[in-house]
């Protein structure tokens, strides 16, 4: 669960029993200006609610940060939580490793002795890996996916030529916390790697999961099988679906719109962060049952949908946990946040205060009088 909490003093923030945890701490102007903040968007130059300087973040020992934090502005908002990337943090995500890695050669792998991340088995991983060139990097619902080039000995391994046109693909998910990283090999390792891809350029992919939720795999893509299309995910793909399609994943669905939206067998890649904002845009509360919509209001929620998430992907996702990019910069669209977080903050819209529930085991927002 991720909250937003208001600290006034050092002392507050010390004292509130956060240590152990990780937080973000956005510098306020005022106790009724939290982020994203309504000084800044009505162009108060000198209101700095909502602006990373940068975000802080802080463990037991934190006090230190939170002096500094103090040295820069009176208020102090903190979000705490960690919220799973969901598909523009991803999308993000796997287009910078693509600009980054297309076409390089993978020379050795080093994984760590971890269990939890590798649903394949580790020194299988390795031997499937090494030696192949990465021809492509992209996102398949919150899945990053890489294809990967056949070896040259695959010929002397007497395949079918059918069977020799298509390499595995390595599969990523990054969970909770999990961080694809494209580095020098002279920058330090971080700490919770678990799986470091030397390249032949010489920078390396580092793979970090600090809670280890992250998953690794590889998925056999073999031409002569129905598995030669490659991973596919579990439901459809919300920026390309069309009405028509989008409409009939819901006809007669007895569960709550929000709950919908967020089944993955469904729609591949939308989650707590972007439905919140999607039904909002599309003024639709999130308890309604999915199968008593109507199709103008289906339809006006796929076009809300389609350009919260398009939107985020060119601010570079939802930075309100660890989410960052491949080379480590943090995303944008928290920024622009309408619901999700402001629970009892006035609507940016109409002035009411946004409502929180919990629906589908999931923190939910929304404003009573915009949505209906």
């Amino acid at each position: 669960m991720v909250r937003m909490r208001l600290m006034q003093r050092v002392s507050d923030m010390l004292d509130s029993g956060l240590g152990s945890r990780h937080m973000h701490i956005y510098h306020g102007c005022c106790t009724s200006c939290p982020p994203p903040c309504a000084g800044n968007r009505a162009g108060n130059k000198d209101c700095r609610s909502g602006v990373v300087v940068p975000t802080l973040r802080y463990a037991k020992d934190g006090a230190p940060l939170f002096r500094a934090a103090a040295a820069e502005s009176r208020f102090f908002w903190i979000i705490e939580g960690e919220p799973m990337p969901e598909l523009p943090e991803v999308e993000t995500v796997a287009n910078g490793v693509h600009q980054r890695v297309r076409g390089e050669v993978i020379e050795s792998v080093w994984l760590s002795s971890k269990p939890e991340p590798f649903k394949t088995n580790p020194e299988a991983m390795a031997e499937t890996l090494t030696g192949r060139r990465i021809e492509r990097v992209y996102r398949v619902g919150k899945h990053i996916v890489f294809d990967l080039a056949p070896r040259g000995g695959d010929l002397a391994a007497g395949k079918a030529k059918s069977e020799r046109k298509v390499g595995p693909q390595w599969i990523v998910h990054l969970g909770m916390t999990g961080r694809l990283l494209v580095s020098d090999a002279a920058v330090p390792v971080p700490a919770h790697t678990h799986a470091i891809l030397r390249l032949g350029s010489g920078r390396e992919l580092r793979f970090v999961d600090a809670r280890r939720f992250g998953r690794l795999a590889i998925h056999a893509r073999d031409a002569a099988t129905e598995q030669g299309k490659g991973f596919e995910g579990t439901g459809r793909e919300p920026l390309t679906i069309s009405s028509a399609d989008f409409i009939s994943l819901f006809r007669g669905r007895k569960t709550p719109i929000k709950a919908a939206l967020l089944n993955q067998k469904l729609l591949h890649g939308v989650g707590n962060i972007y439905a919140d904002e999607s039904l909002f845009r599309a003024g639709i509360r999130p308890k309604r049952m999915a199968g008593r919509l109507t199709r103008e209001e289906l339809e006006r929620l796929r076009a809300a949908l389609q350009l919260v998430l398009k939107h985020a992907i060119e601010l570079g996702g939802s930075s309100v946990s660890d989410y960052v990019d491949a080379d480590g910069v943090r995303g944008f669209f928290q920024l622009e946040h309408r619901v999700y977080l402001r629970g009892g903050q006035p609507c940016l819209t109409c002035g009411t205060p946004i409502r929180r529930t919990v629906l589908a085991g999931r923190g939910t927002h929304y404003c009573p009088t915009c949505q209906k």
